[in-house]
């Protein structure tokens, strides 16, 4: 099961909540509301990195951990310097957020596309590595690999370090696990995957040096084939925004450099 979003009553209560009038950072509820979806989506506090499990909505309708959100109220918010009174939080109920089967996910450009690579990937008997930010994706991707009976593997910051020796394992020593899935965060740094010779980047982080990190985990050293790298983008979105910034960023850290 995905958690994917708020029940339609606890949204209506957030609107309600959640000070829109005074914080600017959103232009609407709705807004706001869908952004919290996505942050739901991501499962990962923005302060400390650990996984949303006590998960906690503040005045300004940014979400952090317990633990972070108590450090900020009567402080200012982390991400967009909110002045916090001790009372503007609220705790989100586990039954109020919806759960979602998998195979509820209808189907989109980016799964047909990356079904079609792995396709010619396993044609050519080589393995693989999909990279994207978004752990409720990366399952999503998961499951559609399964349907079309692609063996795979995934890691997420939910994993213990023996799990993740074991999903690492299974990857390198069975021949038939061709996909290795995970989130730019956990994957990104701190393995060596050069049995694959293939990284999808399922979607686009704003700093490209994330991305790098997460290529480097075929293209380093012991690699004996040529590594290709595909980045997926769908065109006329806040995708094309992002590619734009990582372009002002490489130019930046290039200049740095020189």
């Amino acid at each position: 099961m995905l958690k994917s979003k708020l029940t339609d009553e606890f949204q209506e209560d957030l609107k309600k909540f959640i000070d829109i009038e005074t914080k600017k950072t959103f232009k609407s509820n709705n807004l706001c509301i869908k952004a919290i979806n996505d942050s739901l989506d991501e499962n990962r506090c923005k302060v400390c990195e650990s996984d949303l499990v006590n998960t906690v909505i503040l005045k300004c309708g940014h979400i952090f951990c317990m633990d972070c959100s108590v450090n900020m109220l009567g402080d200012n918010c982390k991400t967009c310097k909110y002045d916090l009174k001790y009372y503007d939080s609220l705790k989100i109920p586990n039954n109020c957020v919806k759960e979602l089967k998998v195979s509820d996910i209808t189907n989109s450009t980016k799964l047909e596309k990356i079904i079609n690579l792995v396709t010619e990937i396993n044609n050519k008997q080589e393995k693989v590595l999909i990279f994207t930010q978004f752990v409720g994706f990366m399952k999503i991707i998961s499951n559609k690999l399964d349907e079309n009976n692609f063996k795979n593997v995934w890691i997420d910051g939910t994993c213990s370090q023996e799990q993740r020796k074991e999903q690492i394992k299974k990857f390198k020593e069975n021949e038939s696990t061709m996909c290795f899935l995970a989130t730019y965060k956990v994957g990104g740094v701190g393995l060596n995957l050069v049995n694959a010779n293939h990284v999808i980047l399922a979607d686009m982080w704003w700093n490209p040096s994330v991305e790098d990190q997460a290529t480097d985990r075929a293209h380093r050293i012991n690699q004996t084939k040529e590594v290709m790298i595909y980045k997926l983008l769908v065109e006329d979105s806040i995708e094309n925004k992002i590619l734009t910034l990582q372009d002002k960023k490489r130019d930046l850290r290039d200049n740095l450099i020189d």
